[in-house]
């Protein structure tokens, strides 16, 4: 830890004190969000994940498991189910281009594929070919 002066900056004191964790972005603004450890010293962890979302495994396991249990899923069952857990700081259109690409990587993977049209695709497990549709 640096020892601080009169001339930093308020972004310089907090991220020497560990309190937020991020870039900035252009100098007149500066999006930080709660670090993990000021996070848990302030019961404020819910706010911390709801800002900066959970691994990208999390989303990938949820998605499969939604698979397993309700069979072949469309596109907007899966935007239903995940939405609401990605971050708030992100806009609806990158949520569901979050929610694409989470889809493209378990196709090629190997994990799932497409039993719909290229129009209204139906996910589905590989070697599932009993439910759905």
């Amino acid at each position: 830890m640096h020892s601080l002066k009169a001339s930093d900056t308020p972004k310089v004191i907090l991220r020497s004190q560990r309190a937020f964790a991020g870039t900035m972005p252009c100098s007149t603004s500066w999006r930080g969000l709660p670090s993990a450890c000021s996070s848990s010293h302030q019961r404020t962890l819910g706010r911390h994940n709801r800002e900066r979302g959970f691994d990208k495994r999390y989303f990938l396991d949820l998605i499969l498991q939604l698979v397993r249990i309700h069979g072949a899923v469309g596109r907007s069952e899966l935007d239903d189910f995940l939405m609401p857990k990605l971050p708030d700081r992100m806009t609806d259109k990158q949520k569901r281009i979050k929610v694409q690409n989470l889809v493209q990587e378990l196709r090629r993977g190997g994990s799932l594929h497409n039993r719909g049209t290229r129009a209204s695709p139906r996910w589905a497990l590989i070697g599932d070919e009993g439910t759905g549709i």
